[in-house]
């Protein structure tokens, strides 16, 4: 039980899980619903518990709502097992409780029947029944020896009625208690193996991030210097291509300058052969 409160308090009852974990429960005189409410006592059903204003399954068990609520159905139905158990015990010996008593209840009345009975006659014939009277005394005497035994008798047998009930009931509790401590082991193994998992997949995960930093350092340094060669051979490719054009545009120069000069000496032999002789 977890107090939030300063006195008075009120103990409400929860029940978890369902509804992304909100707290609900019932309060008398209201329904509490949701997120804490002030002058309220709040406690949580194991297995689950209380955190950040919320019933959640156990952190101590890695296990979901569903399984939870199985477990807490589970819980019930052991103890409502348990309950019927005790009150089918509980009826039994009201049942033979009732059957003794009403046993007694016979027995005195035939005993007060057989003394008015006798208190009648007695009247009637008192002097004549002397005799029978002491008779009968005697009888009564012997019945209510007789009585007096089976009454004790009858009271061994509660006694030995409840000893038997008491020693199923302890068993019952006994048997109840070593079923909650196996599940909880049970649980307690689950989880403990299931965080070394998580302990050996997330050191597996660091391994590995840490072997794809270095190839990926080692991939963007060779990446690197590969496009710092390039660069230097493209430049190299530019100046190369630079002094063939600069070669080119030369020889087109002197091209032209010899196609002027070829031109040039064409139209002089052209022009001394369109001369008259001797001019």
């Amino acid at each position: 039980m977890i107090q939030f409160t300063e006195e008075p308090q009120i103990e409400c009852k929860l029940i978890c899980g369902q509804n992304n974990n909100l707290v609900y429960g019932l309060c008398q005189p209201e329904l509490v619903y949701g997120s804490l409410q002030q002058n309220f006592t709040l406690m949580c059903i194991f297995p689950f518990v209380f955190h950040r204003n919320k019933c959640i399954c156990s952190q101590n068990y890695l296990l979901d709502d569903n399984q939870c609520l199985n477990i807490l159905d589970q819980l019930k139905y052991l103890n409502q097992s348990n309950l019927d158990l005790e009150n089918k015990l509980i009826n039994n010996i009201s049942v033979i409780q009732q059957q003794r008593l009403k046993d007694l209840y016979k027995i005195d009345q035939d005993l007060q029947n057989n003394t008015k009975y006798i208190e009648n006659i007695v009247s009637q014939y008192k002097n004549q029944l002397i005799i029978e009277i002491y008779t009968v005394n005697k009888s009564l005497t012997s019945l209510a020896n007789s009585t007096a035994s089976k009454f004790i008798e009858l009271r061994d047998d509660l006694q030995r009625v409840n000893n038997s009930m008491l020693t199923q009931i302890q068993l019952t509790t006994a048997q109840f208690q070593q079923k909650l401590i196996s599940m909880n082991q049970t649980i307690q193994q689950q989880f403990e193996i299931q965080t070394q998992t998580t302990i050996n997949v997330n050191q597996t995960m660091y391994n590995m991030n840490g072997q794809i930093l270095a190839v990926a350092n080692q991939i963007n340094t060779n990446l690197q210097k590969q496009i710092d060669v390039t660069k230097s051979e493209v430049k190299t490719v530019q100046s190369s291509i630079t002094g063939i054009n600069a070669i080119i545009n030369n020889i087109n120069n002197v091209n032209a300058v010899q196609s002027a000069d070829i031109q040039a000496l064409k139209n002089q032999q052209n022009s001394n052969m369109t001369e008259p002789f001797g001019a």
